[in-house]
């Protein structure tokens, strides 16, 4: 590995992914929020490659567990869904992967904490925006834009899908981020921002991953009746500000 990463920094980022993904498996959302920031503090070369790489095996494993129990008229109103909301999250990546390009290494815990907080604020949004193409593409394309600099995609289609039940919005969501996470990649692989070295931390990064979605079966039918959304959203601007912190150091 490129890289040299000792066994320390690989449990401590084994133990972030496990603690997101087993957050996002139970509410659907989550993940990069709470890791971002955690991941920033280890070092800048986990965040956004990597972190982003290491949530297609989240979301696939969410989409195969929760697709089962959709009808067959939801299953077609999500791929409607998902092709208007992927149509604004091309020109989202191309964005976010050209700013990539003038944003030092050094300055992503900025970037990072300055997204999370503002993913955080959007999140708050109560209004109730409808999944209809003109807020599909709106929220595509600030998804991926935020996704691809920042690892932080979730919460513009999480404002427009927190109203419905929670197995419809986990597997949206899950379908939306499986091919929104490998078109980012491929984005930030064209501005040479993903390479071989972030593809093997991206790989290290799923056991972790996986750990976190299975505790997260047994888990998804009690929590999903509570209320856990005020708790991942005070998690994540914590670890926001810490990242900011972090980046301040090293002005």
């Amino acid at each position: 590995m490129p890289l040299m990463i000792d066994w320390p920094e690989i449990i401590a980022a084994w133990a972030i992914m496990a603690a997101s993904a087993l957050l996002q498996g139970c509410v659907g959302f989550g993940y990069a929020l709470v890791a971002g920031p955690l991941l920033i503090l280890l070092g800048p070369h986990w965040v956004p490659g990597p972190l982003i790489l290491g949530a297609v095996a989240l979301t696939i494993s969410t989409w195969r567990r929760d697709w089962r129990l959709t009808t067959p008229e939801e299953r077609r109103s999500i791929v409607k869904e998902v092709l208007w909301s992927t149509l604004g999250r091309l020109p989202g990546i191309a964005l976010g992967a050209t700013a990539l390009l003038w944003i030092p290494q050094q300055r992503m815990g900025l970037l990072v904490g300055g997204m999370v907080l503002l993913a955080v604020g959007m999140s708050l949004v109560t209004r109730p925006f409808h999944p209809q193409p003109a807020t599909l593409i709106g929220a595509g394309l600030l998804s991926g834009f935020m996704g691809t600099t920042a690892s932080v995609g979730g919460p513009p289609m999480a404002i427009l899908y927190q109203w419905l039940p929670a197995n419809r919005f986990r597997v949206t969501l899950a379908v939306f981020f499986t091919f929104g996470a490998i078109l980012s990649v491929l984005g930030l692989a064209i501005v040479g921002r993903f390479g071989l070295t972030e593809l093997m931390l991206g790989i290290l990064m799923t056991p972790g991953v996986m750990a976190g979605f299975f505790l997260s079966n047994p888990l998804v039918g009690h929590l999903e009746k509570k209320n856990l959304r005020p708790w991942v959203l005070a998690l994540a601007t914590l670890s926001a500000l810490a990242a900011i912190q972090h980046g301040l150091r090293h002005l």
